[in-house]
């Protein structure tokens, strides 16, 4: 039976950043309700610069799922394939450039939305929910480790069945993930009612063919008829544009009708799958 882990390593990634909310003072606050059912909840600054730090750390993890193989390890591990460690290196290295950039534009600003949140809060401002900039500063950080990872077990326990479920799991994600794939290209070659051809987006194409370049590096388990069905769809889409498929009526008819075909061949091969306990896209 093959390893699942034998040819990943594991990634911790842990993104710090400083809250933006705190507890608020009820008293004063005017309400009807028993106060001793309620909380309060304030803003303490509104930024930018903040808000560009959030994008960056949605932006990374979602790039970080489309390369890693699924599993059940907690938020912010990931199962990354040797073939893409390097990959995965760099990218995180420009994350953290693109972070600290943003963390120092909020170091810049952070005294004046200071003195504009004391004026905006009135008297639910407090400064003790305002540190020092060195401080706010500081609390912005990327903490990232890669491991070997192999789960320890004695000998004595058989964990057949456990790596059983785990290469079960890893093939219903790629296969879900690629029907999804297919059916989302499929639906924009169709018509709306009335005929009208429905919008193909140049985006759309792209995550499919970055989907595929990813998939021989993400496949850490044997599933020829998944490979067949990619090769089929990748063929399928060869040297098709965006264009082609929105303008030449003969190719787009094509196309959606061999591409349906795959998908009905996807959707037998999931059928008799398990749920996902996990995947690549949530």
């Amino acid at each position: 039976m093959s390893n699942v882990f034998k040819d990943t390593v594991c990634l911790t990634v842990t993104f710090h950043r400083p809250g933006c909310t705190r507890r608020g003072n009820l008293q004063g606050i005017e309400t009807d309700a028993d106060k001793r059912e309620l909380g309060l909840r304030k803003r303490i600054f509104r930024s930018e610069a903040y808000q560009e730090a959030g994008r960056i750390i949605s932006k990374t993890r979602q790039w970080l799922e489309s390369r890693s193989v699924p599993s059940p390890l907690k938020s912010g591990t990931y199962l990354i394939p040797e073939m893409l460690v390097d990959q995965v290196n760099e990218r995180l290295k420009e994350a953290s450039a693109e972070y600290a950039a943003a963390a120092d534009e909020f170091a810049i600003e952070y005294p004046y939305l200071v003195k504009r949140w004391e004026k905006k809060l009135g008297s639910q401002f407090d400064a003790r929910n305002y540190p020092p900039t060195d401080v706010m500063r500081q609390r912005f950080s990327i903490d990232r480790m890669f491991l070997d990872f192999t789960p320890a077990r004695p000998d004595s326990i058989d964990q057949r069945a456990e790596m059983e479920n785990a290469i079960t799991e890893i093939k219903a994600a790629l296969r879900c993930g690629l029907l999804e794939l297919v059916q989302k290209l499929a639906g924009m070659l169709g018509e709306r009612a009335g005929g009208k051809k429905r919008a193909l987006s140049s985006k759309a194409l792209a995550a499919f063919t970055e989907w595929m370049e990813l998939l021989p590096a993400r496949l850490v388990v044997d599933d020829d008829e998944l490979k067949a069905l990619a090769e089929k769809a990748k063929a399928v889409m060869s040297g098709k544009s965006a264009d082609d498929l929105r303008d030449i009526g003969t190719v787009r008819t094509e196309v959606k009708r061999e591409l349906d075909g795959v998908a009905c061949q996807l959707q037998a091969l999931v059928k008799d799958m398990p749920s996902r306990a996990f995947g690549f896209d949530e």
